[in-house]
């Protein structure tokens, strides 16, 4: 999901916003950086917490969404 996401921003980049293939990879660069930052920060402070509280926090989660 997240793949097509960016496959289809670079082309938006590119087909509307007439930005070049560097100008667009560029442009999504600062979003891939955030990723994988958030990620490795993530994946620290879940290593602290309980898996139950996770499992408990993910059904909050997917269920917020499923009645949004």
């Amino acid at each position: 999901m997240l793949a097509g996401f960016l496959v289809y921003l670079v082309q938006y980049l590119q087909n509307v916003q007439g930005l070049d293939a560097l100008r667009s990879g560029l442009s999504i660069l600062p979003f891939g950086v955030a990723l994988l930052l958030t990620t490795q920060g993530l994946t620290r402070f879940l290593s602290t917490v309980d898996l139950r509280i996770r499992a408990m926090g993910g059904l909050v989660v997917v269920r917020a969404g499923v009645a949004g």
